[in-house]
Formats: structure tokens, C-alpha cells, sequence
């Protein structure tokens, strides 16, 4: 706070500067498709744009997360587990899932993210099986997280594992 930053610009940097900023303008043009003086307004349009289809991702998983729980909890008799994937969701939607089921005896493993590289998983059950696999499960799919009670929530570093876990 209350300081200055001055930064000098001398000879042939000056050259060089302009022609990084004109290279910049260029691209920029090139990308949105329109000339240089209407860049700011169509950049905040754009952003605009992105927090409204954003909103509305989560509002369509939020249904998505009403229509899976429905879906688990009409099957009869309820499976010993569960497993649900959805590349395009957040966390949240996994914890709203578990929120949306309830209390029950399934095991769950719910992931979200790339189905090969990075991603979040929970498991959910019996806190006894929690409690045993738990370690496994973060091995084997090179993940850190912690489980508390009747809940195992990591990151994860290799989803490709996910059908080792459902094996087992």
C-alpha cells in the first residue's frame, strides 16, 4: 500500500514492448473476432455469458442429483454398492448425492472429474468397511484424504484406477 512501482523503459525495449503489446492486440483480435477498441466490452460480455451457463451447470446437476438418489433409492432390494461417475460435476454434487439418499447400509463410490487423470472421490457406508478400505482405495488411486466415520473424501491423482477399486 501507498507505494509506487516505476518501471523504465529505455532504447530498444521500448521497441520491444510496443511489439509485444501489438503481438498481444493481434491474437486477441484474431480470437474474439472483432477490432481492437471493442476487446473489453466483448471479454466482459463473455465472462458474463460464462457465469450464467456456469449457474446453470449447477442448477441441471442439482437435478441430476435429485433424479440418481430417486432412481437408487426405487431399486428393490438395494444393492450392497453403488457406483456413480460424472466427469462434468463438482464435489458438491457427490456430497448432495449422500445428502439426498440418506442413511443406509450401501457402500458408495461416487467420483467426479477426468475419468483418467485428476479427480474427487467419496465413499460411503458402514464405518467398520469404510475404516478398512479406505487405505486401499487411496493407494490405489494415488489419492490423499481423510475418512471420518461412515465417509472417505480425497483428491485424486489416477481415476484409471477406478475399476481396480469396483473390483475389489
Amino acid at each position: 500500500k501507498n507505494q509506487v512501482l516505476l518501471h523504465f523503459l529505455v532504447g530498444n525495449r521500448v521497441l520491444q514492448r510496443l511489439n509485444t503489446c501489438l503481438h498481444r492486440e493481434q491474437q486477441l483480435t484474431v480470437l474474439l473476432k472483432n477490432n481492437p477498441v471493442e476487446h473489453t466490452n466483448l471479454v466482459e460480455k463473455l465472462i458474463k455469458n460464462s457465469k450464467g451457463v456456469s449457474k446453470d451447470l449447477q442448477t441441471v446437476l442439482k437435478d441430476v442429483v435429485v433424479f440418481e438418489a430417486n432412481r437408487f433409492k426405487a431399486t428393490v432390494p438395494q444393492a450392497k454398492y453403488y457406483v456413480l461417475h460424472r466427469k462434468e460435476a463438482e464435489p458438491d454434487f457427490m456430497h448432495s448425492f449422500i445428502r439426498e439418499v440418506g442413511q443406509c447400509d450401501t457402500l458408495f463410490f461416487l467420483s467426479v472429474g477426468d475419468e483418467k487423470l485428476n479427480g474427487s472421490i467419496v465413499v460411503s457406508g458402514p464405518e467398520t468397511i469404510i475404516a478398512d478400505i479406505s487405505e486401499k482405495i487411496l493407494t490405489l488411486l494415488n489419492g490423499k484424504g481423510v475418512a471420518k466415520k461412515n465417509l472417505l473424501n480425497a483428491k485424486v491423482s489416477n481415476m484409471k484406477g477406478r475399476n481396480e477399486v469396483i473390483k475389489f
